[in-house]
């Protein structure tokens, strides 16, 4: 049964060290939000990443490109980190960090999360993780970090940033919630009349 919705992009902002299989939960989550919660709040949030998103482009810097092409187009953003900060661009000291900037200086929703896994030392940059904690001290005063080691973590950590965010700007639920669904609220089709 369809039903009426605003829709809100999601940036999923992250340095090439996390891993896909976290942006690939981080999507999963969204969906499963989608499908449990949406209709209640009549919201429909839509995961928007680089890797599938973004449209090769020629003339201009690449994180500019990303900047009009992603990031100013979206509604809020979930930031992730593990190992490393990433490249610095013109702007930033990264390009995660420059999405960030973006995002807060419009004056909408972010929110940081930090993978705790174990990286393989051949790995680590010793210059890219000192980087990255004095990023995150930098922010600290301004954004409650939170961590996760799993993916059931991050799906949850996922589910409550949706729920917070859209009860945030929806207080309460709808005026006539939705009812239960049974799979029968259609009438089923009359079969046509044999005329011979």
């Amino acid at each position: 049964m369809a039903y009426q919705a605003r829709v809100l992009r999601a940036l999923i902002s992250c340095p090439s060290d996390v891993d896909l299989d976290d942006v690939r939960a981080i999507q999963t989550a969204i969906g499963r939000w989608n499908v449990l919660l949406g209709e209640q709040f009549r919201s429909t949030v839509v995961p928007v990443h680089w890797s599938e998103h973004a449209a090769a482009a020629f003339g201009a810097p690449p994180q500019q490109i990303l900047n009009e092409q992603l990031v100013d187009t979206v509604d809020f953003g979930i930031a992730i980190f593990w190992s490393r900060l990433g490249s610095p661009t013109k702007a930033a000291k990264s390009g995660t960090a420059e999405e960030i900037n973006r995002i807060t200086d419009a004056g909408k929703p972010l929110s940081i999360l930090r993978c705790t896994r174990p990286v393989e030392s051949s790995k680590l940059d010793p210059f890219q993780i000192t980087s990255l904690e004095a990023y995150l001290k930098s922010v600290r005063g301004e954004a409650l970090i939170l961590t996760y080691a799993d993916p059931a973590t991050l799906a949850t950590h996922v589910d409550t940033i949706l729920t917070r965010l859209v009860t945030h700007d929806h207080p309460g639920p709808p005026a006539e919630p939705p009812l239960p669904r049974t799979g029968t609220e259609h009438r089923p089709l009359s079969r046509p009349e044999f005329r011979g």
